[in-house]
C-alpha cells in the first residue's frame, strides 16, 4: 500500500480458464470452423470473447487453422455435405410442394 490506498489492477479482466477450456474444445471439434464463427457461437452459449482472443487461444493450445481452409476447393467432399444435410433438403422440397 502506498499512500493509503491499496492496489487496485487495471484492464480488461483475464479470461477465465473455463472459457478457455470451451474454446479449446470447440475448435478441436470443428476443424473447419473460423475464428469469427467460433466467438459467435460462444455468444450463443452465453460466453463473450472476440475472435482474435479465439485465434490467442487456440494458438496457445497449439491447434492452428486446418490447411484444408487454405485450399480453393472445399474442404468437404460433396457426398459428405450431401449426406450431412439431407434431413433438412428433403424437408424443404416437401413444404416446397406444398
Amino acid at each position: 500500500m502506498r499512500g493509503g490506498r491499496p492496489f487496485q489492477a487495471v484492464g480488461r479482466p483475464r479470461l477465465t480458464q473455463e472459457l478457455r477450456d470451451v474454446v479449446i474444445r470447440i475448435g478441436s471439434e470443428n476443424l473447419l470452423w473460423g475464428y469469427k464463427r467460433i466467438a459467435g457461437e460462444l455468444k450463443k452459449l452465453g460466453l463473450y470473447a472476440g475472435a482474435n482472443s479465439v485465434k490467442r487461444i487456440l494458438n496457445e493450445a497449439g491447434i492452428h487453422p486446418s490447411p484444408e481452409r487454405r485450399k480453393k476447393k472445399p474442404a468437404l467432399p460433396w457426398t459428405t455435405f450431401v449426406r450431412a444435410h439431407m434431413e433438412s433438403m428433403i424437408s424443404d422440397a416437401r413444404a416446397f410442394r406444398a
